[in-house]
């Protein structure tokens, strides 16, 4: 019994980046480590984008729902100074988003 050649095992192709493996009568390409990496990252900053688009649009539909002005929030103004306090909007936003995240979340 022969050993395949150092180029059409597995172990090879993933040690030797640019090789061809034969697999089930066609030849593909494998992924490079560094190739794995770039399309795991370029998912993980489309997800950010996704969410920060998200956020952005939630924060413009909040300011005219009139989030951050319900009763519960605390705002103090003394000159130039404001600091605001949003406790009712927190508790909201902390109630819908573990509403939506158990949803999401929830093991089948």
């Amino acid at each position: 019994m022969t050993k395949a050649p150092f180029h059409d095992t597995w172990k090879g192709a993933l040690l030797l980046p640019l090789t061809w493996v034969r697999r089930k009568g066609l030849r593909r390409r494998t992924r490079t480590h560094g190739e794995h990496i770039m399309h795991d990252w370029g998912r993980i900053l489309i997800g950010l984008g996704l969410t920060l688009v998200v956020v952005g649009v939630l924060f413009v539909l909040g300011g005219r729902l009139g989030l951050g002005h319900l009763p519960g929030d605390f705002t103090l103004r003394r000159g130039h100074w404001t600091f605001a306090f949003p406790l009712a909007t927190s508790i909201i936003a902390s109630i819908v988003l573990t509403l939506v995240l158990n949803l999401l979340l929830r093991k089948k």
